[in-house]
């Protein structure tokens, strides 16, 4: 424990003199099971380039992060939103016709673009799951080049499959630590939908094993406490969509979430989780 202790300080000395940047994201959970797909997926998108367009760094790099993607038929709800919003995506496959997506600005520059199929599943029937991740190259205040990997991904969804969930997260930080080795990253921002949370009363300390790892993973410093995810038949409504980040939470850097209402239209059982990123320029 002393020994984590000395090299996350460590670490954290080290990003202490980050440049700041200027960056917005979105996790948003499309819910591949509803009805009326492409009025929702259009409403959707109005959501998302309002928030977007909201943003005081406007010309910043803008990414959304998908979960529960449903291509199939020459259908892609990832395709219909990039139309929408004017983005390029890009597509990985986790079960059946349902994967995941990462959509990005048409000007953003992808240098590495990466996919995991995650092996780790509760029994033999359980849905398979993903990650991707890309690189991108963002210019800071001080006109150098700060690289920054990406993460997307959606783990196993039933409250009893806790060690399952554990596992999926070591499959991902031992595949970061390869891509890590291979393409250096100044910052690290992993999002989207985990399936549990940490003020659930079936959360097993899954995310430990981000915090835990040799990337010190950490929550934004203005972390969203707002449920994300609502089960109308339970009357439940649970905060299960994250972003985590590594490298970030320097002093001149502020992250900040929020989230974008979707539910109460009907347009997903998930609200979209908001993460600005931004020079810390007043006190907050």
């Amino acid at each position: 424990m002393k020994v984590a202790l000395i090299l996350r300080g460590v670490f954290l000395l080290l990003v202490q003199n980050s440049y700041a940047i200027n960056l917005s994201l979105i996790s948003s959970n499309l819910c591949s099971w509803g009805e009326n797909t492409s009025q929702r997926i259009s409403k959707i998108g109005d959501k998302i380039q309002n928030e977007f367009l909201s943003q005081t760094y406007a010309q910043s790099p803008r990414i959304v992060l998908l979960q529960e993607v449903i291509q199939k038929n020459g259908i892609s709800t990832a395709d219909d939103l990039a139309k929408k919003l004017n983005m390029k995506y890009l597509y990985k496959k986790a079960h059946q016709n349902e994967g995941i997506g990462i959509l990005f600005n048409q000007e953003l520059s992808i240098s590495n673009e990466n996919s995991l199929d995650i092996k780790s599943k509760a029994h033999e029937g359980d849905y398979s799951r993903a990650a991707q991740a890309i690189q991108i190259h963002l210019p800071d205040e001080a006109g150098k080049s700060k690289t920054l990997r990406i993460i997307n991904t959606h783990l196993a969804h039933e409250p009893t499959y806790e060690n399952t969930r554990k596992k999926q997260i070591a499959e991902i930080i031992n595949w970061l630590h390869k891509l890590e080795e291979e393409s250096q990253s100044d910052f690290i921002i992993l999002g989207g939908d985990f399936n549990t949370g940490l003020s659930e009363n079936y959360y097993a300390d899954e995310f430990d094993v981000l915090f835990n790892s040799r990337f010190f993973f950490e929550l934004p410093l203005l972390a969203s406490q707002q449920a994300t995810w609502f089960d109308e038949v339970n009357s439940k409504a649970e905060k299960v969509d994250y972003f985590f980040n590594s490298g970030l939470n320097s002093k001149n850097i502020l992250s900040k979430e929020h989230v974008l209402d979707l539910h109460s239209e009907k347009l997903s059982d998930h609200d979209a989780l908001a993460l600005s990123i931004s020079p810390i320029k007043e006190s907050y």
